[in-house]
């Protein structure tokens, strides 16, 4: 089971990476503002696709009827 996750936060590293810098875990991102080695337009990027996404897949669960 842990094989299967390592597998798969590898290739979403090798897929997206070059994209977003593949900032998978929330605590990367907090430690990158803190010793403020990222710019605020990124962050802000990913916070609204993660609030997009979140609404997407929400309304997909909605009306999967």
């Amino acid at each position: 089971m842990a094989l299967a996750f390592g597998i798969i936060i590898s290739a979403m590293i090798y897929m997206f990476g070059s994209i977003s810098g593949t900032h998978i875990n929330p605590s990367v991102i907090i430690v990158l503002m803190i010793g403020e080695l990222t710019i605020k337009k990124e962050i802000s990027a990913q916070i609204l696709g993660a609030v997009l996404a979140s609404e997407l897949l929400k309304l997909m669960f909605l009306y999967q009827h």
